[in-house]
């Protein structure tokens, strides 16, 4: 049986939108290396890109917030990671826990750390600032950005207002990742 035809395929785009592709593709190599699976065999991107590509004037706009967003210095990698993967343990996209379980192993997380943060369980052995991540991120996720105020004074206490912001960011990247990859019905490649 041949896999479903894509929602978004790339081949119906106009020769700009598939240079916009090619420059999100470097983006997201640039950022997150090459060890994830950006293309079906087809060619059509997977991930957010595919929905992205036919509204043009959203593309870049989006890449660069994606990419300041995973990439911000107020956390580390494995910071970025473990509110990454507590999004994708309440969005359940495919795709994305596929993408960001090699990222988190990249970033230094161990496979049982990575497997109980896509479950949306508590995570063994992190630093109490990746805790008070983890832990805001997923109370985040699963409030649609609601917490309350005891909540968000931990974090504050621990992370300062400036990393409470680069965690809710993350947050509200892979909750929109999450959308246009679940409208796209885009799954994990097979490996």
């Amino acid at each position: 049986m041949s896999p479903p035809a894509p929602r978004f395929p790339s081949a119906a785009l106009t020769p700009a939108q598939q240079a916009d592709l090619a420059a999100a593709e470097t983006a997201v190599r640039d950022t997150f290396g090459p060890g994830i699976e950006l293309k079906d065999a087809a060619g059509n991107l997977l991930g957010p890109f595919g929905p992205l590509s036919y509204t043009p004037a959203s593309l870049a706009p989006y890449l660069a917030f994606a990419v300041a967003v995973s990439t911000t210095p107020l956390l580390t990698p494995r910071e970025r990671e473990l509110a990454t993967l507590a999004t994708t343990s309440v969005t359940r996209c495919d795709y994305v826990a596929y993408a960001h379980r090699k990222a988190g192993l990249s970033a230094g997380l161990s496979d049982p750390q990575v497997s109980a943060a896509l479950a949306g369980k508590e995570v063994e052995g992190l630093s109490e600032k990746e805790t008070v991540v983890y832990g805001l991120g997923l109370g985040l996720a699963r409030g649609y950005g609601k917490v309350g105020d005891e909540v968000f004074e931990g974090a504050v206490g621990v992370l300062g207002r400036q990393g409470v912001s680069a965690v809710a960011q993350v947050v509200g990247a892979y909750a929109l990742a999450g959308v246009l990859v679940g409208v796209a019905g885009v799954g994990a490649p097979a490996e």
